[in-house]
C-alpha cells in the first residue's frame, strides 16, 4: 500500500511538472510567433516551437493514469466519497515511510 501511495504521489508531481512545462512551451510559441510575425524569428524556429507544444500536449494525457491502474489501494478505503482529496499537496520528498513488519496483512 505504501508503494502505491508513493507512486501515486510521484505521478501527480510528474503530471504537475509536465503541465507546467507545456504552459512554458506555449508561452515560448507565442513569443516565437510574435517574433516571426515581426520578422525577428525564422520559420524553422517557429516550427520547432510548434512541434514542442504538439509533443508536450500529449504528455499529460499519457501520464494521467486511468482508473484501475494499480492505485486502488493508495487512498484509504471507505473514507473518501470523492468529495475530498485525501492526498497531501506537499512534495513527496519530505515523506518518511515507516518500516512495516513482514507478514502484516494488507487489504489490497
Amino acid at each position: 500500500m505504501a508503494n502505491a501511495w508513493l507512486a501515486l504521489l510521484g505521478d501527480r508531481e510528474l503530471l504537475a511538472l509536465t503541465e507546467q512545462t507545456l504552459a512554458n512551451q506555449q508561452d515560448a510559441l507565442r513569443l516565437t510567433q510574435a517574433g516571426f510575425d515581426g520578422g525577428n524569428a525564422t520559420a524553422l524556429a517557429l516550427r520547432q516551437a510548434q512541434t514542442a507544444v504538439e509533443d508536450g500536449a500529449g504528455e499529460p494525457r499519457a501520464i494521467h493514469a486511468p482508473a484501475g491502474a494499480g492505485y486502488e489501494c493508495a487512498e484509504p478505503a471507505g473514507r473518501n466519497d470523492g468529495s475530498a482529496n485525501l492526498l497531501p499537496s506537499a512534495p513527496i520528498d519530505g515523506y518518511v515511510v515507516a518500516e512495516v513488519p513482514a507478514g502484516m496483512d494488507s487489504p489490497c
